[in-house]
């Protein structure tokens, strides 16, 4: 029994090693290759805003095929809403987050109709804590969506678990130029008092967004 305890603690101390050495030269080889996919691909928006909602940005983009990363910081515990608009018309990307009851609901339109597509909650709602940097990365392959939250150290210095991804596909074809992204906070009400408190707290802030004209594996 104890030649058998000294065997495991051994093996226990060598997988260790291991993992300490092996972690950080995965990581490194990762985010390399994130990197460089990111300089083959021309950036269709980039700009650092810190600055508060709503947000909205048209832009343009010769195929349907392009990957969003938007850093965000709440300063309160609020509720906000991405959009992701196609032809001034149909919204494609639909994310709501209602902080409060720690829900995340995801959808889109098809011929006017909203179609709720994943509902995250509970324990499986992403450690956004407010004052703390976090983003919200969006891919759109065609008819596909591809969503996942970033939380920690966005340089992507320090090796951290992938967050896990969300995906659906509406088999909805339509090609477009142009596209639009609005980010609201949820937290403003149409009294006008109430309006002017909200804002003068700017609850969520929007620290900038960058969009890669093609798709990038995260």
């Amino acid at each position: 029994m104890r030649k058998l305890t000294d065997t495991d603690q051994e093996n226990l101390t060598e997988l260790l090693l291991v993992s300490k050495l092996a972690i950080p030269m995965i990581w490194h080889l990762y985010t390399s290759e994130v990197a460089s996919q990111k300089k083959r691909h021309k950036k269709l928006v980039n700009e650092e805003l810190a600055r508060s909602l709503p947000y909205h940005r048209s832009f343009s983009s010769e195929y349907p095929f392009f990957h969003m990363e938007m850093t965000l910081q709440l300063q309160e515990e609020s509720d906000f809403q991405i959009e992701l608009v196609r032809d001034e018309s149909t919204k494609i990307f639909l994310l709501r987050i209602d902080y409060d009851d720690r829900r995340i609901v995801f959808s889109d339109q098809n011929e006017g109709e909203t179609v709720e597509r994943y509902v995250i909650a509970d324990d499986d709602f992403p450690a956004m804590m407010p004052g703390m940097d976090f983003r919200v990365n969006i891919q759109v392959a065609d008819d596909c969506i591809f969503v996942s939250f970033w939380v920690g150290d966005l340089s992507m210095e320090t090796p951290m678990p992938l967050p896990a991804k969300y995906h659906w596909c509406s088999k909805v074809y339509h090609h477009a130029t142009l596209y639009s992204i609005n980010v609201l906070d949820l937290t403003q009400t149409s009294s006008s008092d109430e309006v002017d408190s909200a804002e003068d707290k700017h609850d969520v802030k929007l620290m900038s967004t960058t969009i890669y004209g093609g798709l990038i594996v995260q």
